[in-house]
């Protein structure tokens, strides 16, 4: 769990504000991380979360469901399990892996 000091040095490329006060940072290079407003913590997601993008483009929630855009397709993550759900690329039929806006 990066310490938010750390997390000041990092390309941030989008902020986004869930339903539960929650922001997510989509970032170059570092993923995605969640920073939750009441403990002060930051979960990151990566590999070990099944979260296997470094560069994230576009956020949005629909439901229980936080869909996320990347440079390597589009995941669906659980917003209360935190868990990857699903991973869609161009083998799933998209266009191409880099989702710019969702």
């Amino acid at each position: 769990m990066p310490a938010i000091a750390n997390i000041s040095k990092y390309a941030i490329r989008l902020m986004y504000q869930d339903s539960k006060k929650n922001i997510w940072l989509g970032t170059l290079s570092h993923s995605l991380l969640r920073y939750d407003l009441s403990t002060k913590r930051i979960m990151a997601f990566d590999k070990k979360r099944g979260f296997n993008c470094d560069n994230v483009r576009s956020i949005l929630e629909d439901g229980q469901w936080l869909w996320v855009g990347t440079d390597c397709g589009l995941f669906q993550l659980n917003i209360n399990s935190l868990e990857v759900q699903g991973h869609y690329t161009q083998a799933d039929g998209l266009p191409n892996e880099v989702i710019y806006g969702i």
